[in-house]
């Protein structure tokens, strides 16, 4: 992970030296502008994602770390405490320890998990490759976005939100309108929802978003969204206007 981490800081660094380079070009040579501007901005696409990735990097190691330490407190509390597994000669007498040895086996292992689900407080989103080319357009291509997902606009009905309030068990039905709040659309065979692009959520609308996305920090005065997973809504083929249900909560943290 580390030699990982190195290799993206010396791309990042040829990246922004050559960065400096070409614009150095530019202003030099006119006639060459407009295929230098279209390398730059594929350089600044790359700068900008590799911005993205180092600190997940650096959060991979730190959580190898922490497990790293849980495993030697395991290693540890195991030596303290041997157990001693039954012996003899005797065919039946081995099979009998063979048996009593799985469930013994099996407690070790429950135990790890439950002393790491104990010691470790941070929790990795697990996303799909589907979803990281979503999020990764929703921020790189914000103005393309629309059109190449083909989305369709969409908020909350009235009815949902009168239905879900003082109910432990919300059911979330979303239909399609001119003026929303969301983009709804089919992507590697799945239907997802994200926020609509720079769609300030003020705290009115907000209780209403939490019903769709898990939200981290939020406040009136946040500076931007950050879409950490989409949601996963299924559609009402019978419907009119088209609705959808939601299935799957997202994730946003407020900036």
């Amino acid at each position: 992970m580390q030699d990982r981490l190195l290799k993206w800081s010396k791309h990042y660094y040829k990246l922004t030296v050559d960065y400096a380079s070409e614009l150095e070009n530019l202003c030099r040579d006119e006639y060459k502008h407009k295929r230098l501007e279209d390398r730059l901005n594929r350089q600044r696409d790359e700068i900008d994602y590799i911005k993205t990735v180092i600190p997940q990097i650096l959060t991979n190691i730190e959580e190898i770390k922490s497990i790293l330490t849980v495993k030697d407190k395991i290693l540890d509390r195991d030596e303290d405490f041997p157990i001693d597994m039954p012996t003899s000669t005797k065919n039946s007498e081995d099979s009998n320890s063979l048996e009593t040895a799985e469930p013994l086996e099996s407690t070790i292992v429950n135990r790890q998990n439950s002393i790491v689900k104990e010691e470790s407080n941070t929790i990795e989103t697990e996303l799909t490759l589907a979803q990281q080319e979503i999020i990764s357009d929703y921020y790189h291509k914000p103005r393309e976005f629309a059109a190449k997902y083909q989305v369709k606009i969409a908020n909350i009905t009235k009815d949902s939100i009168n239905s879900n309030r003082g109910n432990e068990e919300k059911i979330v039905v979303l239909e399609e309108t001119n003026r929303g709040n969301y983009w709804i659309f089919i992507f590697g065979g799945c239907t997802y929802l994200v926020p609509v692009e720079d769609k300030y959520i003020n705290q009115h609308s907000y209780t209403s978003t939490s019903t769709i996305f898990e939200g981290h920090n939020y406040t009136p005065d946040y500076k931007k969204i950050q879409l950490i997973k989409p949601a996963i809504v299924s559609i009402d083929p019978n419907s009119n206007p088209q609705t959808w249900r939601l299935q799957q909560q997202g994730e946003l943290a407020f900036l």
